[in-house]
């Protein structure tokens, strides 16, 4: 999933967060920090923004033009309660890792369809995370070690996965977590059984991913 060498340094986690941030603000039409004004514009950012942001990455973070996955995670944050509001991203490195961010901050926000698009007067409540995902490898039940490990499954052609810290922010064990993820994928049953791993009908996939933030995406520009 990556090339990358992790962990990231904090000016390149602070880059990519501002980057997230960036995008987001710009779907919703508030104003950008100087330093990510390579991001203004209206609209969702096309060929034109990701050529600009390329341009700003490669002056102040060029490792993150390596290609990788990645996924960007929003919640709402009031009285220390934490509501998911959108949660999108790559499993494979398609694409550089800055660019990567921004359009799945953008999809996150926008283009999650369990949520309404995001709202200007959401954004002060706003917190974002980013994973960068390390390689996908095959695995067993036993491989498996909760909270370390991102989990993919496949079976009957469908496909579910979670990040690592899913399953822990959530409380779940292992037989948990490999229900949420078949009911995720639409699967039945049957498809999370010892049996079904054994026969390779349903197979297993791990990672590690490297985990930037959270932060807000709120900023004043006085």
């Amino acid at each position: 999933m990556s090339g990358l060498s992790l962990p990231l340094t904090s000016s390149e986690q602070d880059f990519l967060l501002g980057c997230a941030s960036a995008s987001i603000r710009r779907g919703v039409e508030l104003p950008l920090p100087e330093a990510f004004a390579f991001l203004a514009g209206e609209g969702e950012p096309g060929a034109r923004a990701l050529e600009d942001a390329g341009l700003a990455v490669q002056k102040q973070a060029p490792r993150l033009l390596t290609a990788s996955g990645a996924f960007v995670t929003l919640h709402l944050v009031e009285n220390d309660v934490h509501t998911l509001r959108g949660c999108i991203g790559l499993l494979e490195p398609v694409m550089p890792l800055a660019l990567a961010v921004i359009r799945m901050a953008w999809a996150a926000a926008f283009e999650d369809r369990r949520f309404p698009p995001l709202r200007a007067e959401e954004v002060p409540l706003l917190k974002l995370d980013i994973s960068v995902l390390g390689a996908l490898s095959p695995c067993t039940l036993e491989d498996i070690e909760l909270g370390r490990h991102g989990i993919r499954l496949e079976a009957m052609g469908r496909a579910a996965v979670f990040l690592p810290q899913v399953p822990t922010e959530q409380g779940w064990n292992l037989s948990q977590t490999l229900e949420a993820l078949r009911r995720k994928a639409g699967l039945p049953p049957e498809a999370v059984t010892p049996a079904a791993f054994r026969a390779g009908s349903s197979r297993l996939f791990c990672y590690e991913a490297f985990l930037v933030g959270p932060c807000s995406v709120s900023y004043s520009a006085t």
